[in-house]
């Protein structure tokens, strides 16, 4: 399955940005994604990233192995945001939404489903409210299905540390799982995550 990952700016447009403080956190982005891969030893030029306002999507193959993508990417990705915000006026500093799906590209019409899902994700209110009110500078929200293929198999990717929620945006619908890395939101009870896994695990924030 491919992996469908699509990033963008929290507060892009906002009043506080002039036109030159949003050149620089579009360029800023574009640098911060492609270190966070080359950490995380993803292939930036085998994933057809495509860059459009201040979105960046990145379509890796099933090569890439899905759980770079919650594993070091995310934690590489924060370190450099924090990099790059140290020291800078508010409208040149940035936090971002990262959105994740996987689907086959083989499939009539599949990769335009994968684009439309990724982007519906990031615009689930619950999860842009969440991300909001919180300090952290990364945000994610992860496809009911990429959750359970990926994250929930290994305690590496910290399934405890997502928290299930219901949305619906335009006609697409369903269940997602969020989480703000070191800002942890409610998670779900320990109970219901040995339960999901089937055995003892340990070391999640619940």
């Amino acid at each position: 399955m491919e992996t469908y990952c699509k990033l963008d700016i929290v507060e892009f447009g906002g009043r506080f940005r002039t036109e030159m403080d949003r050149r620089v956190v579009k360029e800023a982005m574009l640098n911060c994604v492609e270190r966070a891969c080359a950490r995380a030893k993803i292939p930036w030029d085998d994933c057809d990233p495509e860059s459009v306002g201040d979105d960046i999507l990145i379509m890796a193959p099933e090569s890439i192995p899905r759980g770079a993508f919650v594993g070091e990417f995310p934690r590489a990705l924060v370190a450099e945001l924090r990099n790059h915000n140290d020291g800078r006026q508010r409208g040149e500093q940035m936090k971002l939404r990262l959105a994740l799906y996987a689907g086959e590209r083989g499939e009539d019409g599949a990769v335009e489903n994968g684009k439309i899902y990724v982007e519906r994700l990031l615009n689930v209110p619950e999860f842009k409210k969440k991300l909001a009110k919180s300090s952290g500078l990364l945000g994610m929200i992860l496809s009911d299905h990429f959750y359970h293929e990926v994250v929930r198999k290994s305690s590496e990717y910290e399934p405890g540390a997502y928290r299930e929620i219901s949305f619906k945006v335009k006609e697409t619908g369903g269940t997602a799982w969020i989480r703000v890395p070191g800002h942890e939101l409610h998670a779900m009870p320990f109970s219901r995550l040995r339960d999901m896994l089937g055995r003892r695990v340990g070391g999640f924030s619940v």
